[in-house]
């Protein structure tokens, strides 16, 4: 019984090794959300084994998906700007030759 309770320790002190290992991961992936980042480090403090497996498994991949959503409708503004380019370039000559023959 002994020898049971002595792993059991081990690999409680493992896994809240691991979870103060990940909240710098959690801090440089939340840093827009501070109240995120601080549930996320109370659960992998509170529950160490629970905290990491949820982190690891669903807190980055969430992450993940909101940055490809964010790339994806930033590529589509940059679009539409690449597209509108010769309109406003015109728009900036018409005036400065409006300008220049103002002069």
């Amino acid at each position: 019984m002994h020898d049971f309770l002595l792993w059991l320790d081990l690999v409680a002190f493992i896994f809240f090794l691991l979870a103060l290992l990940s909240i710098p991961s959690v801090l440089v992936q939340r840093t827009g959300r501070p109240l995120a980042a601080l549930a996320w480090i109370l659960t992998m403090v509170a529950f160490p084994p629970v905290g990491m497996i949820l982190w690891w498994a669903f807190g980055r991949r969430h992450l993940k998906r909101q940055r490809r959503r964010r790339r994806a409708s930033t590529g589509e503004i940059a679009d539409k700007i690449q597209k509108d380019k010769p309109v406003i370039a015109d728009c900036f000559e018409e005036e400065i030759s409006l300008r220049n023959s103002s002069k």
